[in-house]
């Protein structure tokens, strides 16, 4: 018995060697596999700020102590503040982006614009860029600003705003009625004047100039809808800036002039001043006649707010399946009077009402609605019979 005690008392020493061998052991190996590990490599741009250029559809990035300076939205220059560009000869540094708007390919312009890019705002302008240096490590710098250019699949001109190649046309903003002296409804032929998109770019809040008059607007590319914010009566509204995804800054403009400056929160729009939705000008269909026929059928589409010419609206066709095909109306149509061929091959509708791909009407079931200012109608049943 004690021979086995003893035993027991010797073996006691021996585990507690192997436990602090095998403790170092894994302490050193989970240490080695930590250091040999790889390092996931640190973004240094990521805190960078972020410069968007939406007129003609591109970002870049710059470190906290550089600055973008613009002499316009075509001609844009990122510069180092503590060596700033100059009119002098003076070392600084700087890259300079240049839009050019007539596509130039004199030597001289290309000479000074060393590095160029085909515009995704338009195919057929360049975008040149211009870097100077003071030394290496800044050139390292400049080279780095140079590699966050990326085109954000956003610009903007007078008629239209493209997003991922989705386009809004001034063609496509719903008629405004207005009350001021008289009521009038405006928005027909109006430019793009002014754009701003989001932070997150769901949303664009835009100004339109109509005749004398100025309109804020905002569009929302999730629920596909127009918001109108404000009018201006014959003076001005231009977009200061987005404050968050759903409040934006507008600068207004009387005729005296006299200018101020509103936040819309567009999760609390309870009125818009002076401007309403034109509800009452909306259009509608009150009847179509015949309400089923064969391919080739003319139909009369009967109600009233169709517009002041055919250019004014488009008839579009349902079938079960949710796809559309447009139908234009004949010549003789009117306000409350749509004419109109049910043809066997239709283009798809799309927003700009250009024709890109066919849609086929064959028998069965379907709806007809009429679309105005971006406004649709009820929709009224027609039969396409064998």
């Amino acid at each position: 018995m004690n021979n086995m005690k003893n035993a027991k008392k010797g073996f006691a020493p021996i585990l507690l060697i192997l436990l602090v061998v095998v403790l170092v052991g894994g302490g050193y190996y989970f240490l080695q596999s930590q250091i040999n590990a790889p390092q996931e490599a640190l973004d240094e741009t990521a805190s960078w700020k972020i410069y968007r250029n939406d007129k003609y559809g591109y970002s870049i990035k710059a470190p906290p102590n550089w600055r973008a300076v613009y002499s316009d939205e075509s001609y844009v220059t990122i510069e180092d503040i503590n060596f700033p560009v100059k009119e002098s000869d003076s070392p600084y540094n700087g890259i300079s982006i240049n839009t050019n708007p007539h596509n130039k390919e004199n030597t001289e312009w290309k000479e000074d614009m060393f590095i160029f890019l085909k515009s995704a705002y338009d195919p057929s302008y360049n975008i040149g860029f211009d870097m100077v240096a003071r030394t290496s490590e800044d050139t390292i710098i400049i080279n780095k600003i140079f590699s966050t250019f990326k085109h954000t699949g956003v610009s903007w001109n007078k008629k239209q705003i493209s997003i991922d190649n989705k386009v809004i046309s001034t063609q496509n903003i719903p008629a405004m009625v207005v009350q001021k002296d008289t009521v009038f409804e405006a928005g027909r032929d109006a430019e793009f004047k002014d754009v701003q998109f989001s932070p997150n770019g769901s949303k664009v809040a835009f100004s339109v100039r109509n005749a004398a008059h100025d309109f804020g607007w905002v569009y929302d590319f999730k629920t596909l809808k127009f918001i109108p914010l404000t009018f201006q009566y014959g003076g001005g509204v231009d977009v200061i800036g987005w404050k968050n995804e759903n409040e934006v800054t507008l600068k207004l403009t009387t005729p005296k002039p006299e200018t101020t400056e509103k936040t819309f929160n567009l999760n609390a729009l309870d009125e818009y001043p002076q401007t309403f939705p034109g509800k009452a000008n909306d259009p509608v269909i009150n009847s179509v006649s015949p309400d089923h026929g064969k391919i080739g059928t003319y139909i009369e589409l009967r109600g009233k707010n169709f517009g002041g010419d055919v250019s004014d609206f488009i008839i579009i066709i349902e079938n079960v399946k949710g796809e559309k095909g447009m139908l234009f109306p004949e010549p003789r149509s009117t306000a409350s009077l749509a004419k109109v061929n049910i043809k066997s091959s239709l283009c798809i509708y799309n927003i700009d009402w250009y024709c890109k791909s066919n849609f086929t009407v064959v028998p069965g079931k379907y709806k007809i609605y009429l679309i105005r200012h971006a406004v649709e109608s009820k929709a009224v049943d027609f039969t396409v019979t064998e």
